[in-house]
Parts: structure tokens; sequence; C-alpha cells
């Protein structure tokens, strides 16, 4: 019986990962859903309970009408008491709970009750990270291990985290738009209130304001003024998951990535889950203050991660493609996360322009034919996840100020040399290096613009490139690349721009 069982929920776990049309069909049917929390509820074989949520965790993803079902139902308390099973059965909830809170949207600003967001998940996924990989080194040195396959467990466990990172994105978006935005003092009541407290009128009325506020409202405001909370550690109530990754996850995997030096599974999620990290921490804005703490972790994390992971990659000269991809990927999601304050090893910008015409001569997304100034790919997402562009989007982010005046000339002159191939670059890497460009010599106060955008003559060159670029931009077809196209037209309205505040930058310097 319980052979049978299993060939059941094997088979609707493949016809679920076929076709989305086949998902609709089976989440119609109430029978199966029952069926799967039923070997869930009974004292079913742990091997089947693993199966269904494997089923469960496939059926779940971005399926709104079924995960709700589960929302109001008892089933999303049997997945809640599941993650605190052992092993692979506690893994495997959380990536149902995780399709869960991603597909509601519970996040940590918006969530029907506590307990009920990724935070929850995050040291289970890590409990069993550090238990597997453990195993899995035991079991590599020829040990016997665990009962359990611990690279299972391990590379599930680093897809779920992956799989988090990436959600956050969204959810830190989403926080963003429903936080009432601050548009600033009307200086002219301001200017009304302080000479009213000033000749003495109104002084009443503000003393009863603020007796109004006791002393733990007060010190709390102080708090958010002072930004006393992020700088002691205390971590914001809407930041939890944001924090529990950062802190405790990201460690952990990149331990497990740093001492996975053969190519493999294992090596492949871990560098997939720090990537998904690196690219949520670059698109948060740290200026507020809110996340000082974070901020000052994350620098100095950052640097390790460079370390343990790009650097010791980079010294391979490995022709791996797809471990320099995602390797680079990572370097670029740093270097942006920390507006290019990197250590870099000498040479190291060198193996980056190295990769990228490498890539050249690669087949696929990472190379292959191009049809008028873009090279063929499946869509618009492929043409900016190219080697290429990854490369160009490293060097770009290493080439901002404060960096040395040489580093920076040796990239500068890079970009302009990309730039200088038209219409033979491919329009992703033409877009990537002018919007390299534009932020590295966007500020006349940096050392090395008068050194080298001036003294190497790039205004120049990139006066040249101005047309070549707009005939670029025409040949991209805007119903096949529609992104591509948009962006490419972005790009160009942008170069002539910034060549004019250029001039008048230089003009204004020189008194003219």
């Amino acid at each position: 019986m319980w052979n049978i069982t299993s060939s059941i929920v094997n088979l609707l776990s493949s016809l679920s990962e076929a076709q989305e049309e086949i998902v609709a069909a089976i989440t119609k049917l109430s029978t199966i859903t029952n069926f799967l929390f039923g070997l869930l509820s009974l004292e079913s074989p742990d091997e089947v309970q693993n199966e269904a949520l494997s089923c469960l965790a496939a059926l779940t993803e971005d399926n709104e009408i079924l995960v709700k079902q589960i929302a109001e139902h008892a089933w999303l308390n049997k997945l809640l008491e599941l993650k605190d099973a052992r092993e692979l059965k506690a893994v495997a909830a959380c990536g149902v709970l995780h399709n869960v809170f991603a597909t509601m949207k519970w996040y940590d600003h918006n969530t029907p009750m506590q307990g009920v967001t990724d935070a929850i998940l995050i040291p289970i996924l890590v409990g069993a990270m550090e238990g597997s990989h453990g195993s899995h080194v035991m079991e590599t040195n020829g040990a016997n291990g665990s009962h359990s396959n611990p690279d299972q467990i391990l590379q599930l466990a680093l897809d779920i985290t992956a799989s988090i990172a990436t959600s956050l994105q969204e959810a830190i978006e989403h926080g963003s738009k429903n936080e009432k935005e601050f548009e600033g003092f009307d200086m002219d009541d301001k200017d009304d209130e302080m000479n009213d407290l000033v000749d003495g009128s109104n002084v009443g009325d503000v003393s009863e304001e603020n007796e109004e506020m006791d002393e733990d409202e007060i010190d709390a405001d102080m708090d958010v003024v002072l930004g006393e909370d992020a700088e002691d550690g205390g971590i914001p109530d809407d930041q939890v998951t944001l924090e529990t990754l950062v802190r405790t996850a990201a460690p952990v995997v990149l331990t497990i990535a740093g001492s996975t030096r053969e190519s493999g599974p294992i090596q492949s999620a871990a560098l997939s889950a720090l990537n998904n990290i690196a690219w949520t921490l670059s698109s948060i804005d740290f200026s507020t203050g809110n996340l000082n703490s974070l901020q000052k972790f994350w620098t100095s994390f950052s640097q390790r991660m460079w370390n343990e992971v790009v650097t010791p990659v980079l010294s391979l000269n490995t022709a791996d493609v797809e471990l320099a991809s995602s390797v680079t990927s990572i370097a670029w999601a740093v270097a942006r996360s920390v507006q290019g304050e990197i250590k870099i090893q000498p040479e190291e910008q060198r193996k980056f322009m190295s990769l990228y015409h490498a890539s050249k001569n690669l087949g696929g997304t990472n190379g292959g034919a191009q049809t008028n100034g873009h090279r063929k790919t499946d869509d618009d997402d492929d043409a900016f996840q190219s080697l290429g562009v990854k490369c160009i989007g490293v060097l770009g982010r290493l080439g901002l100020n404060p960096a040395p005046v040489s580093l920076n000339r040796e990239i500068g002159l890079f970009l302009l040399t990309t730039l200088s191939t038209l219409p033979d670059t491919p329009a992703a890497e033409v877009i990537e290096a002018l919007d390299s460009i534009f932020d590295i010599y966007a500020d006349k106060s940096y050392g090395f613009d008068e050194a080298v955008f001036w003294g190497d003559g790039l205004y120049t060159h990139l006066e040249e490139i101005l047309p070549k670029s707009k005939q670029m931009a025409k040949k991209i077809d805007k119903r096949k690349f529609p992104e591509l196209r948009v962006r490419a037209d972005e790009a160009v309205l942008n170069l002539g721009r910034f060549l004019k505040y250029k001039k008048t930058e230089r003009d204004s310097k020189d008194g003219k």
C-alpha cells in the first residue's frame, strides 16, 4: 500500500512540475489535496511524508488558490508543527511554508499573526545546513554519516534559503510602497511656530502637548531620531527576516560555499543562495540610518565573501563557465552593495577583463551570434544576465570613487574600448558600460575626474560614440525585445544629457 501511495505522490509531483495548466487542474480536485495532507496527519512512513511535502512544495509555488485554502484551513497548523520535526521532514515543511508566506505576502510588516513569516524558518534551515554539512564532510572523508541523505537535506535547505532571499527583495519593495512618504516640513509654518515661541505666544499649547506624552513615548521618539535601536543591535520589527538572513544564514552558507571546492549541486546551490542574499542587500538604501548596525556587519561580511569565494575562483582561471558566471554575479552584487569599497587583490580587475573577452567565444546566453547588435537570447532577461554584462557590472562598481586613479583609469579605458567596438558590441553590454560611466564620472569633485575623464579624453570619445549608440538602439526590435529597447533608448538619452552636463560643469570650472 505504501509503495503504491509513494508512486501516486511522485506521479503528482512530476505532473505538477510539467505545466501550469496541470497544476491548476490538480488544485481544483479537493480529493488530491485532502489525500496529501491526510498523509501528513497519518502515521505514515517518513519517506512518504517527505514525498508528500515535496509534492505540496511543487503545487504551492505561485499558486494563490491552493495557498489560500491552506491558510484558511487547519493544514497551516500542521505545517507549522512539522517544521519542528527533524531532518528532511522539517526542511521540506519549511519549503511549503515559504511558498505560503511568499504567495500571501506575509512579510514582517504585514502578517496576520506572529510567527507566520520566513523569519521563523531561517533558524531551522540553518540548523539543518550545519548538521547536514557536517555529515556531508564526514561521508566525503569515508565515514558512514547519518541515516538520512545529508546532501539532499543540505541542497533543499540552500534552495529554500535562496528563495527566501529573493522574496525578501519583494518584501522590502512592498514595505517601501506602504510607508507614508515624508514630504518634509512646511518651513513657513515652522517659522511661525518659532516666532510664537520666541515672543511667548502659544507656549501654553506646547506645554499641554508635551504633557500628553509620557516618558516612554519621549524616549522612543528619541531612539528613532538618534537611531539608537539600530546602533545597539536591536532589530526593527519590520526587518527581522532580513537581519536573521544576513547575520545567521549568510555566514553558514558562505562556509559551505567556501569548503565545497568541487563543482556540483551543493556548491551551485550555496553560490545561488549567496548571490540572492548579496543582491537583496544591494537593493537596500542604508542612507536612512535605520540599519546602521546591519550595514556595518554586511560591510565586513561582504569583504569576507570576496576573499573566500571570488578571489579563489579568480585565481584558478577556471574553464567552468557556469562557475565563473555564478561567482561574477556574486562579485557584482557584493561590489554594488558596498558601492565598490572592496579591497581586491592585485590584477583581479584584469581577470574580470580577461573573463569578459573570453565570454565572446562562448555560446548561448554567455556568447553566441548577434543580430542587429543584440546577442541572440531567449528573452530580454537573458541579455542582461550574460557573463559579459556581469563582468562590466563588477568593473563599473570597482571604478567608483574613491578608487585609486590608476585603477579608475584602467577601468575607464576598458569601458570606453567596449563601447568603441559598436555596432559589434551587444546592446546589453553597451547599456551597462554607459550606466557605469555615468556613475563613475558623475561629479567633478572626484579625484579622477580631471586626470582620467578629461585628461584621457573620455569626453571626446563619448561624443563619437553617441551617434553609434543611437543607431544601435534603433535596430533593436521593440516587439521582440521590449525591455532591451526601452533601456537602450534610456541609455542613449542619458548619454546626451551626461555629455551636456559634463560640458556645462567644465565651462563653469573654467569660468566661461
